[in-house]
């Protein structure tokens, strides 16, 4: 009995945490909608600044380059490591904690109070019929991390925003494209 009430607690406060949990329809933000990070003076606004597509690799390969804008807000300096997930519509997946950019994910510079930094992420595609199938309308979720001194980086997210991509916003060779 009291292993399942240890189990019972504990499977409530990841429920809580939110961890188990997919974004809802009114938690997606719009292609052009933003997002505020932290609270109080500690804040960052983040949104989609841009999107690249290399050209199709000798494998088929291509890479979503996905750039997010962070202005800080608040009156302290920051930093972030975040790492882009892009699901397609048929539910297949690129990127992730750990595997955007090469396992590295985007990585700021300090953000002073007041300034933006638009860091680079990126995932990789198997096929031109990925990218097709993104470019239908795709979610975009990117998991933040909050760097603070010199503590070395974590994998669990402080921060999670997820974007709706408007079919045909990727910009890049599709297949039957000229």
């Amino acid at each position: 009995m009291k292993t399942l009430l240890i189990f019972l607690a504990i499977a409530m406060l990841v429920c809580i945490a939110g961890c188990t949990s997919s974004p809802s329809p009114q938690n997606v933000l719009p292609m052009n909608g933003s997002a505020v990070l932290g609270s109080g003076n500690h804040t960052t606004l983040v949104s989609l600044n841009s999107f690249e597509v290399t050209p199709p690799g000798p494998d088929g390969n291509q890479t979503v380059t996905i750039y997010v804008a962070a202005k800080n807000t608040g009156n302290d300096s920051v930093r972030y490591i975040w790492f882009s997930k892009i699901t397609d519509i048929n539910g297949k997946t690129y990127g992730g904690i750990g595997v955007s950019h090469g396992g590295h994910g985007a990585r700021t510079n300090v953000i002073q109070p007041n300034n933006t930094e638009a860091a680079r992420d990126y995932v990789t595609t198997d096929s031109a019929a990925d990218l097709l199938a993104i470019n239908k309308g795709a979610l975009l979720d990117v998991y933040f991390m909050e760097q603070k001194g010199n503590v070395s980086q974590t994998q669990v997210p402080d921060y999670h925003v997820t974007w709706k991509l408007d079919p045909d916003s990727i910009p890049g060779e599709l297949p039957g494209s000229f």
